[in-house]
């Protein structure tokens, strides 16, 4: 710990920001102020298990040009955030992105991933952690509350097994809010790749493709096949893991779509 000098605390950047006299913000931290405020009164959420990350967090921001980037904390206030911003985006308070925005958006993330313009354009409509709040874009990113973090380190051993691609069923999203995120998976049927009858679940570190898919919605997922071993819970199976080096950038989880 002595190699810190500084630590940046989400919660504690807002909690000045919300306590301050609005005379001295600026007009992108009065917006930021403004958002909280309407988030924490729509989803009864206490502003205390928000906060806010990104350059407002480290006070370089640029007031013309920068993002706001909010955090929440705990897995129920997600969801209590996920409606409100719903709620904001169906009262016009907030936008989702425009049309063009969408376009150009999928455009770039289908340079950048395997996926086409329209595979990319269907993934930004499902997003609903980002949009744009009195002419500035925002993001929302979920956090684990302490408690709520149920993984020790060293608990668990991965071992690589090559590469799979398999086709799966959502079964349970409570982990798909957070980085990394994890959907338990059944009805697994691996595709390519080693053939394995356990494959539990699928985790993922890039955030692209955090909170899109629902219970009993089909999947088709292609990224490192892992064995774990859960010393704790004496007990094995395997995983799917997205954002590997041995992927290298091929990996993706996708929906699998029913033909129009």
């Amino acid at each position: 710990m002595s190699y810190v000098r500084t630590h940046f605390k989400p919660e504690k950047r807002l909690s000045t920001l919300l306590t301050a006299d609005s005379t001295g913000l600026d007009e992108l931290e009065k917006r930021t102020v403004n958002l909280v405020q309407d988030i924490a009164e729509i989803s009864g959420v206490d502003p205390s298990f928000l906060g806010v990350t990104g350059s407002i967090l480290l006070g370089i921001h640029n007031p013309s040009f920068s993002d706001i980037d909010l955090i929440v904390y705990g897995r129920i206030n997600v969801l209590q955030v996920k409606e409100a911003i719903s709620f904001l985006f169906g009262k016009s308070l907030a936008n989702r992105l425009s049309e063009p925005s969408l376009e150009e958006w999928a455009f770039e993330k289908s340079k950048l991933y395997p996926l086409s313009p329209g595979e990319a354009k269907e993934i930004a409509r499902r997003k609903w952690d980002r949009g744009v709040y009195q002419g500035t874009f925002f993001s929302v990113h979920a956090v684990k509350l302490e408690e709520e973090v149920e993984e020790k380190y060293g608990e668990r051993i991965y071992e690589p097994e090559g590469l799979a691609t398999i086709h799966a069923r959502v079964a349970d999203v409570k982990d798909a809010y957070f980085l990394p995120a994890t959907y338990r998976v059944d009805d697994v049927t691996v595709v390519e790749g080693r053939n394995v009858d356990n494959v539990l679940e699928i985790t993922t570190y890039d955030g692209l493709y955090s909170d899109l898919y629902e219970v009993g919605e089909k999947i088709v997922a292609r990224g490192k096949l892992e064995l774990v071993l859960d010393k704790h819970q004496e007990t094995s199976y395997h995983r799917l893991l997205i954002g590997s080096f041995e992927a290298g950038g091929r990996d993706y989880i996708k929906p699998i779509l029913k033909p129009c």
